[in-house]
């Protein structure tokens, strides 16, 4: 009975200790999980300290309702990318900034799409990246590009718009530019154009512009169309720069459209030569390459270097020819020159008239004068 009973005990003993032991190992378990939990509580402690700590550089006045940035502090927005959406300072009211990052938009209703925009004003449209618009109901799909005022203008790639007041530039279809200004592609003309039109660094002042190409700089005027690359147009009315290089002046309906040529305060004049110039007057033509047009109207200078100075329907086709200060007066020979009078035409090569009436004709206030005959 003895030994029963000392095999009973020894049971009990061995079931308390086994008892004790799992209850050792859940309390363990239990503090374990508190530490983690305490770690973890740390942690967010310490970085709503941190926030804390930058509040102490923001501040605001409930009286006019302006939250302050102290002496010293940045604020910095950014995306986590380039690509990302986000980093954006919002301004005013019923914006659409959802395909937008790193932009700024101040104004109502403004749609943008992309990355580095400045976009300042109401209604407008800009896609693309590192654009600048300012204005009213502009529309520009580009990249590195300017419209600075203005409304309605159009500008950008395929389909798109944007640019000033009613400005139209891109490619087929596509609207850009400053007032009434418009960039386009191919087969562009005053509203739809080429499926590849773009603008990319251009810079555009004025109204009813119309822009298409790279590096453009339109600097005031109205109605102007700019075209070529690294084509300049500044003031004027109506006129057009189409080839590289081109340069407009002033003037009204005047058009330069060969490489590097150049109109002056002139009025419908057409530059079509290389590095041709047409300088005031009217109805003015330098199809020659390097030819020059000076004043009077109607004139023509269609030979390599030709000049025509002055008068009325003067003609310069020779090489290097000259005509001017007359009436319809031609230089049609290599190096031949007429000046003064009217319905003179020097035909041989270095041939010079002065104050011919009719080439038939000779009175004895006119001059005819040959090379060989010059001591």
């Amino acid at each position: 009975m003895a030994g029963r009973l000392v095999l009973v005990m020894a049971a009990l003993v061995l079931r308390a200790s086994t008892q004790t032991d799992e209850s050792t190992v859940g309390l363990h378990e239990e503090v374990e999980g508190l530490r983690v939990e305490v770690k973890g509580l740390r942690m967010e402690i310490g970085h709503i300290l941190k926030k804390i700590e930058s509040l102490n550089h923001i501040s605001y006045d409930a009286e006019t309702h302006t939250l302050h940035l102290n002496t010293g502090a940045n604020l910095w927005l950014h995306a986590n990318s380039i690509d990302n959406r986000g980093g954006n300072l919002i301004i005013g009211q019923n914006h659409d900034y959802s395909q937008a990052s790193n932009t700024i938009i101040t104004g109502a209703k403004n749609r943008v799409q992309g990355s580095g925009n400045l976009v300042i004003g109401q209604f407008n449209e800009v896609s693309g990246h590192h654009n600048i618009v300012f204005g009213n109901e502009n529309s520009l799909n580009s990249a590195h590009s300017s419209f600075m005022g203005g409304t309605k203008n159009r500008g950008g790639g395929t389909k798109n718009r944007g640019g000033g007041t009613k400005n139209r530039g891109g490619g087929t279809k596509n609207r850009g530019g400053c007032t009434k200004n418009r960039r386009g592609g191919t087969e562009n003309g005053g509203g739809e154009g080429g499926e590849e039109g773009y603008l990319n660094g251009g810079f555009v002042f004025g109204s009813e512009h119309e822009v298409k190409g790279e590096l453009i700089s339109i600097l005031g005027g109205h109605g102007n169309k700019v075209t070529g690359t690294r084509a300049v147009s500044v003031g004027g009315v109506g006129n057009r720069c189409d080839a590289l290089d081109s340069v407009a002046l002033g003037g009204l309906d005047s058009i330069s459209s060969g490489i590097g040529s150049v109109t002056i305060g002139t009025k419908t004049a057409k530059c079509t030569g290389v590095l041709s110039v047409c300088a005031g007057g009217q109805f003015g033509s330098g199809s020659g390459n390097h030819s020059i047009v000076l004043g009077g109207f109607s004139n023509r200078a269609s030979g390599y270097g030709a000049v025509s100075i002055g008068g009325e329907w003067n003609k310069a086709s020779g090489w290097w020819s000259s005509a001017g200060m007359g009436y319809r007066n031609q230089a049609k020979g290599y190096l031949s020159t007429v000046i003064g009078g009217h319905n003179a035409v020097a035909k041989e090569r270095s041939e010079c008239l002065l104050g011919v009436k009719d080439a038939r004709r000779t009175d004895s206030m006119e001059l005819k004068l040959h090379p060989r005959e010059l001591k």
